[in-house]
């Protein structure tokens, strides 16, 4: 007869999944390790009223956990993704450390923009950055997301392996894409360009990162009495007016400390006070790819010169520098982003800098600047129909030239003849042709507005829809700028794979667009409650 024991078998009680996407998602974006990540998850659980041996808790779990989410997000992202609007696509180059190694290789973080949005693609090795290894990268990119047929333009900064007329990238996708894209360079990239020639004039080049001068300043900061500054003592054209744009632009966000303490500098130096009182940052660090610092340490240079050790020569140069960075370089950094307004900037600026007093800077400024004119072209000029800062009349002239002949095959820039006073005499509807019709074309966009009065363009629903999609067109790189830092951010962390990085990239960003900042409201929409 069967016997029934008196001790009862243990019941295995089933154990708690802890780790959701949305955890994995924030333990990724703050770069937690799986240690620290079991060591955080853990301590949350405890403190939750959790029993650690109730919940799946442990260093491989919690790595084979996030390995499986980052592809599930990843691919969820992918599908997910929709774009019925014309795409502008843009790409950025950056050597940084391999995943395995310390050996430096070419990334090329590659995004999407349109309508105000922007989506990272990949960020691909490169063997290279020649334009056949871009071009390659940026079309496999744009077939992988199904989304080449969108395509219709491309922003890109304005090197050699970009623009090469034969090799560079730009070509090489055209030719692979089988049709041609606007050419939209980028303008804080073109300003650089020209600011950096100015340098080079006053100051000399340099082949690294740091000068002497500017080291000074950094030593002695300490020192300086913000009291006894030295500000501009000749007479500036449009003085007001700078000022004026500089407190403009300071009531507004800016996406980095640097713009504001620019635009706080310029005011300073022009002898007035910025709204939120005279304060100055200690220098920062000195990068070469952005010439914003040197403007900065500059004008601190001629601020405090008298409290320093600089030679006659040193601050006449600075001086130099400063003179024309506060002129013709602030301003027009941070109206570079408005895309309809290109055109009518460009010329103004070329024309200021052409008659600029200082000759031998007009001189090498001008020469920079006019390799560059890619807003001018015959197709470019388009987005000046959508500028509303533009006059009727002068809009009505550029109707009519668009009888005129332009080339069979426009070129991508402009190259003008900028001696005698034929660049002063040019309007915006010089540079217009019936070649400019291809800028709408690409674009989809309906010309019908075209047989109205400008006066009457507003009223045209189809003209609103694309002055809508131009003032959102992107016309600086700085979302590829943007990609080059997740890459460098990430790239080396949490993950040696190459497969798991591309899936990395993909949840940290849809992570921070989702939570751009961590106030509590942010929380609770991002996480629907």
């Amino acid at each position: 007869m069967p016997t029934t024991s008196s001790t009862a078998t243990p019941t295995t009680c089933k154990k708690t999944k802890v780790l959701s996407q949305e955890l994995s998602m924030a333990l990724d974006r703050t770069k937690l390790s799986d240690r620290q990540a079991v060591m955080v998850v853990g301590a949350t659980a405890a403190t939750l009223g959790c029993k650690i041996d109730e919940i799946v808790m442990s260093r491989s779990t919690m790595r084979r956990t996030r390995i499986a989410a980052r592809q599930t997000i990843a691919h969820d992202i992918k599908e997910s993704f929709e774009c019925d609007i014309p795409l502008t696509v843009h790409w950025d180059g950056k050597l940084i450390p391999d995943l395995t190694d310390d050996a430096k290789v070419e990334r090329l973080p590659i995004i999407v923009s349109g309508g105000g949005k922007s989506k990272l693609l990949a960020a691909p090795k490169l063997e290279s950055g020649t334009g056949e290894n871009i071009a390659t990268a940026v079309v496999e990119a744009l077939e992988d997301w199904g989304i080449k047929d969108r395509v219709q333009a491309m922003c890109f900064d304005t090197t050699a392996s970009n623009t090469g007329k034969k090799m560079g990238a730009c070509t090489l996708i055209e030719e692979k894409l089988e049709k041609p894209l606007l050419g939209i360079a980028c303008r804080h990239h073109m300003l650089e360009i020209v600011i950096a020639a100015v340098f080079n004039k006053c100051h000399g080049d340099s082949s690294g990162p740091d000068i002497l001068l500017f080291n000074r300043l950094k030593t002695k900061w300490k020192t300086f009495d913000a009291d006894k500054l030295e500000t501009i003592n000749s007479n500036v054209p449009d003085k007001t007016l700078i000022i004026e744009t500089c407190r403009e632009h300071l009531t507004k966000v800016q996406p980095r400390a640097d713009y504001n303490e620019l635009l706080e500098l310029t005011v300073i130096y022009l002898g007035e006070t910025p709204p939120g009182g005279i304060k100055f940052h200690r220098p920062g660090a000195l990068h070469r790819a952005r010439w914003m610092a040197r403007v900065i340490y500059a004008i601190k240079i001629c601020l405090f010169h008298k409290q320093m050790q600089i030679t006659a020569k040193e601050i006449r140069a600075m001086q130099r520098f400063a003179l024309y960075a506060v002129q013709c370089y602030t301003c027009q950094w941070f109206v570079a982003p408005i895309a309809a307004s290109a055109p009518s900037n460009d010329l103004s600026l070329l024309k200021k800098i052409q008659s600029y007093n200082d000759k031998e800077i007009s001189a090498v400024a001008t020469k920079a600047f006019n390799r560059h004119l890619w807003y001018l072209s015959e197709e470019l000029i388009g987005l000046s129909f959508f500028d509303e800062e533009t006059s009727l009349d002068v809009k009505r002239e550029m109707v009519k030239a668009l009888s005129i002949s332009g080339s069979e095959n426009p070129p991508k820039r402009t190259n003008l003849n900028v001696d005698g006073d034929s660049l002063q005499n040019k309007t915006l509807a010089s540079f217009v042709t019936s070649s400019t019709l291809k800028f709408f074309t690409k674009l989809s966009f309906s010309t019908e507005f075209l047989k109205n009065d400008p006066a009457q363009w507003s009223l045209n629903n189809e003209y609103n829809a694309a002055r809508l999609y131009i003032r959102n067109m992107n016309v600086v790189n700085d979302n590829a700028e943007r990609g080059v830092a997740l890459i460098q951010n990430f790239c080396g962390y949490l993950t040696k794979n190459e497969e798991q990085l591309q899936y990395l990239l993909q949840v940290v960003e849809d992570h921070r667009k989702r939570f751009p900042n961590m106030n509590k409201t942010t929380l609770k929409k991002g996480f629907h409650q």
